[in-house]
């Protein structure tokens, strides 16, 4: 087998994954999702309770917590900001530790029609990885190359499965989409680095070879804090919250250094070179920045469910990556790929994936949301 059909391969695989992980919410534009009625934090903390909802007619109230270790594990994953979302008539049992003492508690998740922002947040969410799937995966088939490599994971690894996909796998399936998901976000976050080091020549020197020969650290300390904080409530039966604020913190330290190490590329080039890659600086500043306040949203136990759905508002801005990348590789023939392939055939690959973004949602103006007028 060829080099070439091998990374056609991996592509192909990859993007399936990010799309198969995404797709199944469509499913709740037209098939109005349940709720157990209460949303808690990593460490089982209750944050929030609906009134006249099955948790608030079991007494459960913000005063109490998810007890993990009496929670069955198959319904630990519910215990958490990023929880999937149930199907009307599922039911799940919870430890809750009272003010009065520790029971068991069986919900069944009733139904709560989506408001209009949740609607939107779906359709976003699937454009939004449309649009990254498509885009960095031709880079990677156009020019293959450490840079173009790892701009392609990071593309996927900032696209988890939202908790309406979550919702419509099931037990164990759901915990191993959060999991590999979680992994894919640990590749990308050194994918990113990587990326940012190596931008536009792909050559690297200096303190940017000393980062770049440890991006591998970056994802093992990446990878070790998104699985603990998995793990830990999942498996173990433990608290995770600070673990996750930790999380944040981290991640967004990473992403602000990509940031940094693209203003210094930036600071440092010529007048020719600051007109080729200054959009690109633009959109990942836009990025990153979007990509920070998504996860403190979509990741917080303190919003309600609808209020969460404003992450994957703020994930549609993190597209203005791979739109000002691909740009500027179209316009300014940045990464080299003109050495490779004509003009033509590199912007008609690269503009399939907007093509094929706004057929899906014009796909979905036709068939889901008409239906439902």
């Amino acid at each position: 087998m060829s080099r070439l059909t091998l990374r056609l391969a991996l592509v192909v695989v990859l993007g399936l994954w990010a799309l198969g992980t995404t797709l199944p919410s469509i499913g709740a534009l037209s098939n109005p999702p349940g709720t157990f009625g209460f949303r808690a934090d990593y460490d089982g903390r209750i944050t929030d309770v609906e009134p006249q909802s099955q948790a608030a007619d079991a007494g459960i109230t913000t005063y109490d917590r998810i007890h993990l270790p009496l929670t069955p594990m198959e319904y630990r994953v519910y215990a958490s900001p990023h929880a999937p979302i149930p199907t009307p008539g599922q039911r799940a049992t919870f430890g809750v530790q009272f003010l009065n003492g520790v029971r068991t508690v069986t919900l069944t998740a009733t139904e709560r029609p989506m408001v209009s922002l949740e609607r939107w947040s779906v359709i976003l969410s699937v454009f939004a990885v449309t649009i990254y799937v498509f885009i960095a995966g031709a880079l990677v088939i156009l020019r293959p190359s450490r840079a173009t490599w790892g701009f392609y994971l990071a593309c996927l690894g900032i696209n988890p499965a939202p908790p309406e996909a979550l919702g419509a796998f099931p037990y164990p399936w759901a915990n191993i989409v959060l999991i590999g998901d979680h992994l894919m976000l640990a590749l990308g976050t050194a994918g990113f680095l990587v990326f940012a080091l190596r931008f536009p020549s792909g050559d690297v020197s200096g303190w940017r070879a000393l980062l770049d020969r440890y991006s591998w650290l970056v994802f093992v300390i990446s990878a070790v804090l998104l699985l603990s904080v998995d793990l830990r409530p999942l498996i173990f039966a433990q608290p995770a919250e600070m673990l996750k604020n930790v999380t944040l913190v981290w991640e967004s330290a990473i992403g602000l250094l990509v940031v940094a190490a693209l203003l210094g590329t930036y600071s440092q080039a010529s007048a020719q070179d600051r007109q080729r890659i200054r959009w690109v600086i633009v959109g990942f500043v836009i990025g990153v920045t979007a990509a920070i306040i998504s996860a403190t949203v979509g990741y917080s136990a303190h919003v309600s469910r609808g209020m969460a759905a404003l992450a994957n508002w703020a994930h549609l801005f993190t597209t203005a990556v791979p739109i000002t990348v691909a740009y500027a590789v179209v316009r300014h023939r940045v990464l080299d790929i003109r050495f490779a392939f004509s003009r033509a055939v590199v912007y008609g690959i690269i503009t399939f994936g907007a093509i094929a973004a706004f057929a899906l949602i014009d796909w979905f103006f036709q068939h889901v949301i008409a239906e439902r007028q």
